[in-house]
């Protein structure tokens, strides 16, 4: 028997959902460009917190925030969007996530701190990048090349973790590495703010 969801009112939570057998359905551009897409029309749409968010090659890793207990229809309509467009997208069918969600509940500042720090080292620890602000699918990177796209998501206590954070890495990052995730960055963004502006049109 499955074990039930800890939900709390208003709760903050660290949510991790990974691709099933650790295949790498969110490894290209295209890929996390549509979860960035999702997660952006969701929260426009719900008015839940991103608070945190690390976007990996087979999983992905977020700090949310909820208004009240909807964490789990947050959660069904992101992986399930997400699965519908990634399979049109690679002319693909079946499932794509393994087991379901991980969530816990952040209870205490220090939890958020603590969390907030494990999303930003995960890229560095998977040896994809050495500099945390080098990943340009987390909210760190965002908030410091695109921070108007990405502050509406989070709460103040969030955007003051990113600002405190960003500071403290900057200083480790090299020239090209800051150019090529800006671009990255720069390039994603533009094409979300495209699409949706195509939306608004048709309708």
């Amino acid at each position: 028997m499955r074990k039930l969801r800890e939900l709390v009112p208003g709760g903050t939570y660290h949510v991790s959902a990974r691709i099933n057998n650790r295949e790498l359905h969110l490894q290209e551009v295209l890929c996390k460009s549509i979860m960035l897409e999702i997660m952006e029309k969701l929260q426009t749409e719900m008015g839940f917190k991103f608070e945190h968010f690390a976007i990996m090659d087979n999983h992905v890793h977020f700090i949310i925030s909820t208004l009240d207990m909807e964490l789990p229809k947050i959660m069904q309509r992101l992986l399930m969007t997400y699965t519908i467009r990634y399979n049109k997208a690679m002319k693909r069918t079946g499932h794509i996530w393994g087991d379901r969600y991980f969530s816990r509940v952040l209870r205490t500042q220090n939890d958020v701190e603590q969390c907030f720090e494990y999303l930003n080292q995960n890229p560095v620890k998977a040896e994809l990048v050495k500099n945390e602000l080098s990943w340009p699918w987390s909210s760190l990177a965002f908030y410091r090349f695109a921070p108007d796209f990405v502050s509406r998501w989070m709460s103040p206590w969030s955007v003051d973790l990113h600002m405190k954070a960003i500071s403290k890495l900057q200083k480790g990052q090299t020239l090209r590495q800051k150019e090529i995730t800006k671009k990255v960055i720069f390039n994603v963004t533009m094409q979300i703010k495209m699409k949706k502006h195509k939306r608004k049109h048709k309708k």
